[in-house]
């Protein structure tokens, strides 16, 4: 039960094969960026494991995942660096 709950848990999946670490390809593609830039592909991450659908409307960091989703869904070009 706990594997599927992990599967489901809205965020990053991190594994020993580094071609599968999903936060090892993010920070390696941010690295040298301007904050600008490493901003886009956090905001591409979270729009892409939808960070904001685990939270509830009341938690305190729901708005700031929200706006990150919606602004993530733009980043076409982030979001094939990341899942290319």
């Amino acid at each position: 039960m706990s594997g599927r709950a992990d599967l489901y848990n809205w965020q990053l999946h991190r594994d020993k094969d580094p071609k599968k670490d999903e936060r090892k390809r993010l920070d390696a593609l941010e690295e040298g960026k301007s904050p600008e830039e490493t901003q886009r592909y956090e905001d591409a991450a979270c729009y892409r494991i939808q960070c904001a659908a685990g939270l509830s409307s009341d938690n305190p960091n729901y708005q700031a995942k929200w706006d990150s989703q919606q602004r993530g869904a733009g980043y076409l070009k982030e979001q094939g660096d990341l899942w290319s």
